[in-house]
């Protein structure tokens, strides 16, 4: 007790040294000014966009909607692809105003393209808790899937039956489940050449397209947590012409270990 005693006394004479300094410190300057305009970005949202598409808009928001009001804007980091504006006009009485974005020919298909705006300081408030955002970080994709076909997908693992969407790119050669089972988790697949005997096989992908090994599928167990699939490759997987149908056999897994195997299904309809 003695010693922790004498720290405690030590430790009370520096932070009273530190309060004399801090109040004796003529360098001290206070943060900048709030904006009397709170201008910010709606969302961070990363556009994807169609092969044909040449703009997308993003949207800004104003606390103060009297009057006519420009902003002007500073571009940090624009792909050569991208063209941003370097102002953005609120008409008078107008809460909201959209930024437009051009994009040009030369933008490829599946490649992430960077974009990062600013608004200056004297057009934001850092000191009141918002929904807006004073940079625009996001990056731009453009790409080619177009809807393929419905089916119905049964799965082993939730032991249901619900309704999926298909999605098909050319460029890619590639099959997209579209939210299988949670939205925003998609799966991938390519199809290889037909047998003899009717079967086609079937190949999991990343969205890049390399060979698929293990993704969460978007399901959260109470107790245990994210549910991941690993693509069991070694089992037939691919369409069955005897059922009409096409399988993919899944471990079903979380960090405390396996629910076991089973093969997913769907019937195109």
């Amino acid at each position: 007790m003695k010693i922790n005693k004498i720290f405690l006394m030590a430790g009370l004479a520096v932070m009273g040294l530190m309060a004399t300094s801090c109040s004796d410190d003529d360098d001290y300057k206070k943060g900048p000014e709030a904006g009397s305009q709170n201008v910010g970005f709606v969302n961070q949202t990363n556009p994807v966009l169609r092969l044909t598409d040449t703009q997308f808009t993003v949207e800004l928001k104003r606390s103060n909607a009297s009057g006519e009001l420009t902003v002007p804007l500073e571009v940090i980091q624009c792909a050569d692809v991208l063209t941003a504006p370097s102002s953005v006009t609120f008409a008078s009485g107008s809460e909201t105003a959209l930024l437009t974005i051009g994009v040009s020919n030369a933008a490829e298909a599946f490649v992430d393209y960077p974009l990062t705006i600013r608004i200056p300081g004297e057009y934001t408030n850092p000191y009141i808790q918002q929904d807006m955002y004073p940079i625009l970080g996001i990056t731009v994709l453009k790409e080619d899937y177009k809807p393929f076909a419905k089916a119905d997908l049964t799965s082993w693992f939730f032991e249901e039956t619900w309704e999926i969407d298909i999605e098909y790119s050319e460029y890619l050669d590639m099959y997209r489940i579209q939210n299988m089972y949670v939205d925003g988790y998609n799966y991938f697949y390519k199809l290889g050449a037909k047998a003899a005997d009717g079967s086609i096989p079937m190949t999991m992908c990343n969205s890049d397209g390399s060979k698929l090994s293990k993704q969460a599928c978007g399901y959260v167990h109470s107790t245990y947590g994210m549910v991941s699939t690993t693509w069991l490759s070694d089992n037939f997987t691919g369409y069955d012409p005897d059922d009409d149908a096409y399988y993919i056999p899944f471990q079903w897994t979380v960090s405390a270990g396996s629910f076991g195997s089973g093969y997913e299904s769907f019937q195109i309809k």
